[in-house]
């Protein structure tokens, strides 16, 4: 997976990630009966403070670019504010990543 600016670039253009390179989270929104959603692909660059969201459309158009604190529920109330079908969430593989994976995992489950 390549990151540029915090975007996944090539996403769209390349088939699944085999896992070995990143942890994965599949998200799916609930969408209002009979609208068409739109599917989305995130990619999150974590660092210690802060995590880059980049959320990119079926077609790898940029949707939605920003920095939020690396919290769990921050991240939720930003892709739950977008809206639409989640595809899959690409996250940067390091030492928040686990943790990270479970906050999301947990807070979805809801």
């Amino acid at each position: 997976m390549v990151y540029r600016g915090g975007c996944v670039a090539e996403y769209v253009a390349r088939s699944p990630s085999t896992g070995d390179d990143q942890i994965g989270v599949t998200l799916t929104s609930r969408s209002e009966k009979g609208a068409m959603a739109m599917t989305y692909f995130v990619g999150l660059d974590v660092s210690v403070k802060e995590t880059a969201v980049c959320v990119v459309d079926d077609t790898g158009k940029v949707v939605c670019e920003r920095k939020l604190p690396t919290e769990p529920d921050d991240i939720v109330a930003l892709l739950t504010s977008i809206g639409g079908d989640y595809g899959r969430v690409g996250i940067e593989a390091g030492p928040l990543s686990q943790w990270l994976v479970n906050g999301l995992t947990r807070l979805i489950q809801r």
